[in-house]
């Protein structure tokens, strides 16, 4: 079925199985391995990857440990506060600056998962989008792709579906 944002939503529970099929063949594999899981057999691990059939398990097995090893390795300590304050029922829309787009929101991933959130969608530049390994780490972590533009017309047209598929999120 033939959806009016597959051009730039996450991917389909559908989609995850062979995303994980191609991310363990990835030729990037064990060097990103030894990162995430260094006390693990290679094979191991590849074989936990092909195994993930869903976005919850992508995120729990593997994004989870990805933001505990950035955690150790370059903090004292994360802090944070205001959960209190969010209904786990409710929708929400997280904003954040430009500082780190991909560890501001793992970041947050990581927290809202941790404290028995659902985790968010997250954007992510089309210009960040190659190779076809981030494509699929991205797209199985609820990202989504922002369309970066060349002249207005098409800015606007863009900013415009972004922002239809933004509000559709929260919505439906």
């Amino acid at each position: 079925m033939q959806n009016k944002f597959d051009d730039i939503r996450p991917y389909y529970l559908s989609e995850i199985p062979p995303a994980m099929q191609r991310i363990a063949a990835s030729e990037y594999f064990e060097t990103l391995s030894e990162y995430i899981f260094p006390d693990k057999d290679i094979e191991e691990i590849r074989e936990m990857i092909r195994n993930i059939r869903t976005t919850d398990e992508f995120q729990q097995q593997v994004m989870y440990y990805v933001n505990k090893q950035f955690i150790s390795r370059s903090m004292k300590e994360l802090t944070y506060d205001g959960l209190d304050g969010l209904d786990p029922d409710k929708n929400y829309l997280f904003v954040s600056n430009h500082r780190d787009i991909m560890l501001d929101s793992s970041l947050l991933q990581y927290i809202l998962h941790i404290n028995g959130f659902r985790t968010t969608e997250i954007t992510f530049g089309s210009n960040l989008m190659n190779p076809q390994l981030v494509v699929d780490i991205g797209k199985a972590n609820k990202m989504f792709k922002v369309i970066r533009s060349s002249n207005i017309r098409e800015f606007i047209k863009n900013s415009m579906h972004l922002s239809e598929y933004i509000r559709y999120t929260l919505t439906e």
